[in-house]
């Protein structure tokens, strides 16, 4: 099966620190994701030969910010704390962009 959030879910656990028109927009052109996405396993993953940065996102409501912390520690990535949403890079994209930048120029 395939899985999308409704209105709701996306207004009070997606993104809501976000405009209600931006928020609006995400709720109507989300693409339903197939549900066994979630378990796929890669051959091999790009962290292990590559410097990663990772953004994690204080008031994330979709995936723990304890998670994301082991996750960006997991992968020894250069690692940003925003006090945002799942969707930092609508609500704080100016931490995106210099998350960015910083990659580019391999910074750490």
């Amino acid at each position: 099966g395939y899985l999308y959030l409704p209105i709701k879910a996306v207004s009070e656990n997606f993104a809501p620190d976000v405009k209600d028109v931006e928020r609006s927009v995400i709720a109507a052109t989300q693409s339903p994701i197939k549900a066994d996405a979630f378990g796929e396993k890669i051959a091999h993953a790009a962290w292990h030969d590559k410097p990663s940065w990772y953004v994690v996102s204080k008031n994330d409501r979709m995936i723990n910010p304890e998670l994301e912390r082991a996750m960006a520690k997991k992968i020894n990535a250069n690692t940003t704390e925003v006090a945002a949403s799942h969707v930092s890079m609508v609500s704080q994209p100016d931490v995106i962009t210099r998350t960015i930048e910083q990659a580019l120029s391999g910074q750490q």
